[in-house]
């Protein structure tokens, strides 16, 4: 891999740096990191919900337009793009 990305914004920001990212290089499974170091639980939590609920959805739809189906992505998860996040369990994080 020739070069390496570090967005640090706001979630706006990080929509359009990492869509800009995938779709000329063509980057299907997304490896993102949330949480670095010894951040606190509160912290990263909050980072892993708001990627999910302000990134994540924006993302999720950027190759519909190609047809390509993903055959390594479990069977059970295929379609099931559009429903709603099962919320988080309290104490899923050793809290």
């Amino acid at each position: 891999m020739g070069a390496a990305f570090v967005v640090g914004w706001g979630r706006g920001r990080v929509r359009a740096v990492v869509a800009g990212s995938v779709r000329p290089v063509g980057v299907g499974p997304l490896l993102v990191l949330l949480v670095v170091g010894s951040v606190r639980g509160a912290l990263a939590l909050l980072r892993v919900r708001l990627f999910c609920s302000e990134v994540l959805p924006h993302l999720r739809g950027i190759w519909d337009d190609e047809g390509w189906e993903n055959r390594w992505w479990p069977q059970r998860l295929r379609g099931a793009r559009n429903a709603p996040p099962a919320p988080a369990q309290p104490g899923w994080v050793g809290a």
